[in-house]
């Protein structure tokens, strides 16, 4: 309806206005809540919704900055423990374990007094401990070849060198770079510079990559019963969060193992639908037939 035809029905008043009126009241109603939903729906984040943390919108440092202090008036908290948490502290440790004490004495009273330390002790002393590293210092162990005479046949023989004396370092240094490499996934440049600045093992970028392949030898017997292991089992991981369910299978692939992860939504309180197929947890065919492909 335009406009001079809804003013025409206002001026004639009657039945028809009050229709009218009761028309345009109905279609506020409509619309207000629609404008209730759009607003929810724009407000919806991960603190407050199901949401995962990559749906929210990027924001500036100011911007998170500024929310956190919003956020910190309208709690009106402290920092720290709330009232009614059970604090926790770390437990001391015994007498005899420790390596070194040392006792600090007052300077000066609030009289004035200067203390020299020839004064009354009162009490137990207040204890605080503090865990510190000892100063790295690498052990250098030589293995000596050494050639002995046959008595019977006058020739001289070399020994040879065990197995884990053929590197440069031994097996704690191996394992340290193993962890530093594949578990903190630093670059070999950074793992030789911690080897050489922290351990103070002369090292360079070679070494430490045969050092990864020895442990790697090592652990190839262990990764192929779990390489096989997992590729027997029906389901390796499973998460779950409101209203959506994971499933993540690895897949072997030679010596490596591919990880293809199935999604679904399930509605709260009801069934998956999914036809009842395991695999199946409502994704996309597209993306399904690629998990099923071992596609990462």
């Amino acid at each position: 309806m335009r406009r001079e035809e809804v003013e025409a029905v206002g001026v004639a008043g009657g039945e028809p206005a009050g229709r009218l009126v009761l028309s345009l009241l109905d279609e506020v109603v409509q619309l207000r809540a629609r404008v209730e939903e759009f607003e929810r729906r724009v407000g919806q984040n991960s603190g407050n919704s199901d949401l995962p943390p990559s749906s929210d919108l990027p924001k500036s440092r100011a911007e998170r900055r500024r929310a956190a202090r919003e956020a910190y008036k309208r709690s009106m908290r402290k920092s720290g423990g709330q009232p009614g948490h059970q604090g926790k502290t770390r437990e001391l440790v015994a007498p005899e374990r420790l390596d070194d004490r040392v006792a600090h004495l007052p300077d000066a009273c609030d009289c004035g007094h200067v203390f020299d330390g020839s004064e009354q002790p009162v009490g137990d002393p207040v204890v605080h401990q503090q865990y510190e590293l000892p100063v790295i210092v690498p052990l250098v162990v030589e293995h000596a070849r050494v050639r002995l005479l046959c008595p019977a046949c006058q020739k001289a023989t070399l020994a040879n060198l065990s197995a884990g004396a053929l590197s440069g370092f031994g097996p704690r240094v191996d394992a340290h770079i193993a962890i530093l490499a594949g578990v903190f996934r630093l670059s070999r440049d950074q793992v030789r510079e911690i080897v050489v600045e922290v351990f103070g093992i002369p090292a360079s970028k070679g070494s430490v990559d045969n050092a990864i392949m020895r442990m790697s030898a090592i652990l190839a017997d262990p990764w192929a019963e779990l390489r096989d292991a997992i590729g027997r089992a029906q389901a390796v991981h499973w998460t779950r969060r409101p209203g959506v369910e994971r499933h993540v299978r690895w897949r072997p692939r030679g010596w490596s193992a591919t990880r293809s992860v199935v999604m679904g939504t399930r509605p709260r309180g009801g069934r998956r639908q999914d036809g009842g197929d395991p695999d199946h947890l409502g994704l996309p065919r597209r993306n399904l037939d690629a998990a099923r492909r071992g596609s990462p």
